[in-house]
């Protein structure tokens, strides 16, 4: 089991531009800073990953959604506004 320690541990790592593994419900998931190049980068080398294949970027707010895209468009907005898990490809 994850104790509040691990949590911390890995927030701290990932922070320092880490990348780090977790459980998910089914295997093993790499995470790291999505705005940290160099932190990206270390995923797709370490994954064997091509460029060209995008990787999924998990956000608490929507207010995110700014920081990792150019263009916004208003339709996504407003269908975003109390929604629960929505999955966007930009």
């Amino acid at each position: 089991m994850i104790s509040q320690g691990d949590i911390e541990l890995a927030a701290k790592y990932i922070k320092e531009g880490k990348v780090v593994a977790f459980p998910t419900e089914t295997v093993y998931g790499l995470g790291a800073d999505a705005l940290n190049p160099m932190a990206v980068a270390k995923i797709f080398e370490l994954k064997k990953r091509p460029s060209f294949d995008p990787l999924i970027v998990h956000i608490s707010d929507i207010s995110y959604i700014k920081k990792l895209t150019k263009i916004m468009m208003i339709e996504y907005i407003s269908l975003l506004k109390g929604s629960g898990q929505v999955h966007l490809q930009l």
